[in-house]
């Protein structure tokens, strides 16, 4: 693919995105460089055309991309230090801003450090925070500041790295531990943890159509969950680290494995019945011979002294002559 405009530094993105409608490719680096580019169809090939540039308050480390029915596509980003704040990728222009909370009883500020976000089914920005905060703000509203500001008491000291919104009030995420959780902001409930995860989880994705999950980070791994259940479905191995994963309209497994989202005839039981008529029956274990007695003589029946013994009897003896002498 070749290139033409004007370009940024070449620093590796940290977030990019891809809108099949405009054929817009937006990419954002931890600098603060957004750029926003245009596939177009030449006679030489496919060709990008640079259309926006801006910089944004660094550092970013955390980015996130969404389609507002007003603002259009909008970019999201923040940092340490650095609430989040939401800018058009077609202008530039920003359109909204966190404030921060306000300094507390001893007059010290707050620390800031937003480490993933995404806007839920309802409208409201969710924040998740190094300090195990779990935040929503109104995008409509004045107010800028969390509506929501939730600690968690069953977390311990983990940091958050990706969040997807589920439903519209409800939230996947995922921590440093490898472990995912699903939460409800409305009413600061846990309502499952997919457990069998290890290391740290980068990034998670959300099926379209069906109730699946997948995470994938460090451990070189990407473990595939049930949302409703929190059953694990599959466990797939690669060779390489990994930071980003997406979830294919097909997963091979989807054939295998049926809900009642996809056929409410069903119940319970024929789902379960299901799911054991996949299972591979385990192999049959050799049965093992019965050893035949073996023929005790009297001799071996008779208990042969040992050492201690030995030196028992030889005390004894010994005490006896000189007794006698």
């Amino acid at each position: 693919v070749d290139v033409e405009g004007t370009l940024l530094p070449p620093v590796s993105p940290s977030a990019i995105n891809f809108d099949r409608e405009s054929s817009t490719i937006t990419t954002v680096d931890e600098e603060g460089n957004v750029q926003s580019a245009v596939i177009k169809e030449t006679k030489n090939g496919l060709v990008l055309e640079t259309t926006t540039c801006f910089e944004v308050k660094p550092p970013v480390t955390c980015v996130f991309f969404h389609t507002h029915p007003t603002w259009g596509t909008v970019v999201g980003n923040g940092g340490r230090q650095n609430e989040i704040t939401i800018y058009k990728t077609t202008t530039g222009e920003k359109v909204y801003s966190c404030r921060e909370l306000p300094h507390c009883s001893l007059g010290l500020r707050r620390p800031v450090f937003p480490t993933a976000a995404c806007v839920l089914g309802n409208g409201l920005l969710f924040v998740t925070t190094g300090y195990k905060q779990l935040r929503t703000y109104e995008l409509k509203g004045r107010n800028k500041r969390p509506e929501i500001d939730w600690v968690p008491e069953w977390l311990d000291d983990v940091r958050f790295f990706c969040a997807k919104p589920y439903k519209e009030t409800q939230a996947i995420i995922a921590d440093n531990t490898g472990s995912v959780y699903r939460v409800c902001m409305e009413k600061k409930v846990l309502l499952m943890k997919y457990r069998g995860c290890a290391g740290t989880a980068r990034d998670i994705a959300i099926h379209p159509t069906l109730p699946f999950v997948i995470s994938a980070g460090l451990p070189r791994k990407i473990y595939t969950h049930d949302i409703e259940s929190g059953k694990m479905v599959s466990a797939l191995y690669l060779k390489q680290r990994l930071n980003v994963v997406l979830f294919c309209p097909a997963p091979p497994f989807a054939d295998r494995y049926t809900h009642n989202t996809g056929d409410p005839t069903k119940t319970k039981e024929d789902l379960s019945n299901e799911l054991w008529m996949d299972l591979k029956p385990a192999r049959k274990r050799k049965a093992l011979e019965p050893e035949a007695p073996k023929e005790a003589d009297q001799e071996d029946e008779e208990e042969q002294p040992t050492k201690k013994s030995k030196k028992v009897l030889i005390r004894k003896v010994v005490k006896k002559k000189k007794k006698a002498a």
